[in-house]
């Protein structure tokens, strides 16, 4: 998996989280300064996520 930091046609930076298989999983929000979406990209890597099973009735 990698975190791919794009350039959109208005200027601004974005990511996406792109699978082994080259499918884009997530795309971040847009962000203005491209220093700004490395970090949160940085943030996003750095992260570990739990499985959350939220489908059962409490």
């Amino acid at each position: 998996m990698k975190i791919a930091i794009k350039k959109g046609k208005n200027g601004q930076f974005y990511f996406n989280v792109v699978a082994a298989n080259h499918k884009v999983l997530a795309t971040s929000e847009m962000y203005i300064n491209k220093g700004d979406a490395k970090s949160a990209a940085e943030a996003i890597k750095k992260a570990s996520f739990e499985v959350a099973d939220e489908t059962e009735e409490k």
